[in-house]
């Protein structure tokens, strides 16, 4: 049914996107491809919170497998039970990209941190951060994103886009789980098991509708090919039409009212020249005539 078709979509969907998300949360913790800023403590903060591995990585990969384990499933209760455990997974994933996703903004908005150069020389601190009469306008100058950092080079680019890729899938992660929420939902109240009743219920009205016309052909000898195959799978495949005719044994046994032989004899008296004639049988009801 569609709703378990849209769990495997759903479920499927988010695979890479958790791991683009723990990719980029990897490389932000190594700027310049070298650890050694990571040992030293000089790493943009939100990128240490890294979001992308437990949130919008782990916990919505485990997220994904639940959803495309769950398509599988059959069965009315344990359909509904299932869409009702989808709920509270598709809840805890999207918090988590949520999460994910707004720690990636701020880090985007605040910038980097870096070594740069203040009338004291140069520190370390996050020289692009927004104040009260300076905006996070860095983001549209790109002229400031070689010229305030010193260290680690092009640490601003490689923040902006890393952030920028981080937040964008784990926007489209929040998108997805919300919708597999409704889906799930849907699925708990128009689940599998609404859908086969009613189409069984229909099913079973219109067999029933059918086998009296049936049964009339039959007794009539008005069946053609393709219902007297019908009918006969039907009578193997349903006891209660067995037990019908079984109420009616004339019908399937039938009996003779004689078995003598047909001895009714159609003789005619002739005069006349001599003719020739030969005898003719009348049915075992009728008396011979003299």
């Amino acid at each position: 049914m569609c709703v378990s078709r849209c769990l495997r979509c759903v479920g499927v969907s988010l695979v890479p996107l958790a791991t683009v998300c723990i990719l980029s949360n990897i490389l932000l913790l190594f700027p310049e491809l070298k650890i050694h800023f990571l040992l030293e403590g000089h790493v943009t903060r939100e990128a240490t919170w890294v979001p992308g591995l437990w949130g919008s990585g782990l916990l919505v990969l485990l997220g994904a497998r639940a959803f495309v384990r769950s398509s599988k499933t059959r069965g009315c209760c344990a359909f509904r039970s299932e869409m009702l455990c989808q709920v509270t997974y598709s809840c805890v994933c999207l918090l988590a990209a949520g999460m994910c996703c707004l720690v990636s903004a701020t880090g985007l908005v605040q910038g980097p941190l870096c070594l740069y150069n203040t009338s004291s020389g140069s520190t370390w601190g996050v020289p692009l951060k927004p104040t009260a009469d300076q905006d996070a306008g860095y983001l549209y100058n790109s002229s400031l994103w070689s010229g305030v950092c010193l260290e680690p080079r092009g640490v601003v680019q490689w923040n902006v886009v890393l952030f920028s890729v981080l937040g964008g899938a784990s926007g489209l992660q929040v998108v997805l789980c919300g919708a597999n929420i409704l889906n799930s939902l849907l699925g708990l109240i128009l689940g599998q098991g609404f859908c086969n009743n009613k189409v069984r219920l229909n099913e079973d009205r219109a067999q029933n509708m059918s086998c009296p016309h049936l049964l009339k052909g039959l007794f009539q000898g008005t069946l053609s090919r393709p219902e007297a195959i019908r009918l006969s799978s039907m009578l193997l495949a349903a006891d209660e039409f067995v037990q019908l005719l079984a109420e009616f044994s004339d019908l399937t046994q039938p009996t003779f009212l004689s078995s003598s032989p047909n001895t009714g004899w159609n003789t005619t008296s002739i005069t006349g020249p001599p003719v020739h004639a030969h005898c003719a049988k009348a049915w075992p009801q009728m008396a011979p005539m003299q």
